[in-house]
């Protein structure tokens, strides 16, 4: 699996030689194999690690648990560690979030929050390939347009994602071929939430009934589209130039394609843009 990261890594120019690497570790399976394995790598691509654990404030005694482990494992492997405690269920009240989704916010800000404080160059999460496909599927099901449908990306801002070729059986072989121990999160069998259903038995159900690989699937379709996709927003910039003046849309955008003159609307200013009818 070693080998199959570091050409990822290579082939999407994931780092440069000599980044400062901010890990959001939570001490499961995937980002523990992500410290492993940049740990690994760092030598080979000059990184400079910092882990950062996030405390939601959600499992309690549980919680602690595996904030004490990361630590440990940062420890073991020298590499500076930061703890964060966000009360997560407060912020779900005051904003009317869900707990998944205030949680993901609130944990993607307190790493934006260290990474400017200590000058990171990138931000690595340890998404894989099945998260992939069922953030494909649960994008779909709640309705969503192209760029909905070409998955997670590689490279977002700081944000990047070294083991997203990878699977969770991968990880998981890796893991136990090491010797390596990891954190169970009580969460990720509750069915309450949305994702844990795609998960555990709408993706099981497909596998079992129509196709075996149908992450691999999904995923291959996702990066046909995110090229369709890339290609549509392309055009829509070179029409941009010609047909919105003043954040006005003239009249003559309407003989575009559908495709580009709705990603032309989108890469505009909604609050500003107006059509001359």
């Amino acid at each position: 699996m070693m080998n199959k990261v570091e050409k990822f890594i290579t082939d999407n120019e994931i780092f440069k030689h000599g980044d400062s690497v901010l890990l959001g570790v939570s001490g499961g399976a995937d980002s523990t194999c992500l410290l492993y394995v940049l740990n690994d790598l760092k030598e080979k691509f000059d990184l400079k690690l910092l882990v950062v654990h996030v405390n939601h404030g959600i499992r309690g005694e549980e919680a602690d648990r595996d904030a004490m482990h990361v630590k440990k494992m940062c420890k073991k492997l020298n590499v500076p560690f930061r703890l964060k405690e966000i009360d997560v269920p407060s912020i779900s009240k005051e904003t009317g979030k869900s707990e998944e989704e205030a949680g993901r916010d609130a944990r993607y800000a307190a790493f934006f929050e260290i990474a400017k404080e200590i000058n990171a160059d990138k931000i690595a999460v340890a998404h894989n390939l099945n998260d992939n496909s069922e953030t494909i599927l649960f994008n779909l099901f709640r309705g969503t347009g192209i760029k909905g449908l070409t998955g997670i990306p590689v490279k977002r801002e700081k944000i990047v994602r070294p083991l997203l070729c990878c699977t969770r059986k991968e990880i998981e072989e890796y893991l136990k071929t090491k010797g390596i121990e990891y954190q169970n999160d009580s969460t990720n069998s509750d069915t309450e939430y949305s994702r844990n259903k795609l998960r555990l038995d709408v993706i099981p159900y497909i596998k079992k009934n129509i196709n075996e690989k149908v992450e691999y699937n999904i995923v291959n379709a996702a990066n046909n589209l995110s090229e369709i996709y890339e290609y549509i927003d392309s055009q829509a910039e070179v029409a941009y130039k010609e047909y919105v003046i003043h954040d006005i849309i003239i009249n003559d955008a309407e003989k575009l394609p559908t495709a580009i003159l709705l990603s032309l609307i989108h890469i505009s200013e909604p609050t500003r843009l107006r059509c001359i009818s």
